[in-house]
């Protein structure tokens, strides 16, 4: 089973101690997650998305990120594979824009899902996984919101 590390501070914080220095680290979590990592978080108001398709355990990067990453909103995951092959579009967490997303778990309607996304959406997607197709659903859902809801305050 994959896992989730999410941060929302009112400052910017450090996740070094989290992720590396604590006595049950975020890290070691990678060894039982071998097939990928990555962080997502917010710089400046820009979203950074940072991934590898290995474990923590065996990345540099995981370690540089950790000791140097300052951040107030901050979501990470370790991936045990479950669908897809093990490559960096299937690592999460996903972004679009300015939005990050992160899942655990499978979701069995993927190709039901598949079906209800813009030709535009379908376009977006570089992997294999349900994760990533879930997250576009959001993703056009809330943008319909929005739309929607401009209309109705133009009305006004």
């Amino acid at each position: 089973m994959c896992r989730l590390f999410g941060l929302v501070a009112n400052k910017e914080v450090n996740v070094e101690f989290s992720f590396i220095k604590a006595d049950r680290p975020f890290r070691e979590l990678g060894i039982k997650n071998p097939d990928g990592w990555g962080i997502g978080y917010y710089q400046n108001d820009n979203a950074i998305v940072f991934k590898e398709p290995i474990s923590t355990k065996n990345s540099s990067q995981f370690y540089q990120k950790a000791k140097h990453l300052y951040s107030s909103i901050l979501i990470s995951h370790v991936i045990k594979s479950t669908q897809g092959v093990k490559k960096k579009e299937n690592t999460h967490p996903f972004n679009s824009g300015n939005w990050i997303f992160a899942h655990n778990g499978n979701i069995d309607i993927k190709e039901l899902i598949k079906e209800q996304l813009l030709h535009k959406y379908i376009n977006c997607i570089k992997g294999e996984t349900d994760s990533e197709i879930f997250f576009y659903l959001i993703i056009y859902n809330l943008l319909n919101k929005i739309r929607i809801l401009l209309k109705v305050l133009k009305r006004q």
